[in-house]
């Protein structure tokens, strides 16, 4: 009888220790072309829980890209209007469809990121100087 009691009371503090970790957040964020392209992108922040350690899952869904193209793209230091060091690569994007969708995950917090000075840019394969799109991120998105 007292092992009864005792698997219901470990029962109850588990249930009450789900309850009260916090909810998971996100961000998503609608990119417009840029400079005439034609490229457009949503780009979702998420925030994961990998062994009890937040970190991010930045998902892009890009469309407008130019077939059989192959495009860069990074997320920058800095505003959009005047991008700094790389912060981030991602893999180059394939453009065999004219579309594209990709998922990386970066080890830092949720909290972390809403702070980040950065942005994310598609650099126009025949110009790699020439960005396709961009967009701000974290503390520079308005």
């Amino acid at each position: 009888m007292r092992l009864k009691w005792l698997f219901i009371a470990l029962v109850f503090m588990g249930m009450l220790h789900s309850c009260s970790k916090t909810s998971l957040r996100s961000s998503t964020y609608i990119y417009e072309p840029f400079d005439f392209s034609g490229v457009k992108a949503i780009v979702k922040v998420e925030e994961v829980m990998l062994s009890d350690k937040s970190t991010i899952k930045i998902t892009s869904d890009i469309s407008g890209l130019t077939q059989g193209k192959i495009y860069t793209s990074h997320i920058h230091a800095g505003e959009m209007q005047k991008p700094g060091a790389i912060l981030f690569n991602f893999d180059k994007i394939n453009s065999t469809t004219g579309n594209s969708n990709s998922a990386v995950s970066m080890n830092i917090t949720y909290d972390e990121y809403m702070l980040w000075d950065a942005c994310y840019i598609i650099y126009n394969p025949d110009d790699p100087t020439r960005a396709v799109l961009r967009g701000n991120l974290g503390i520079n998105h308005k």
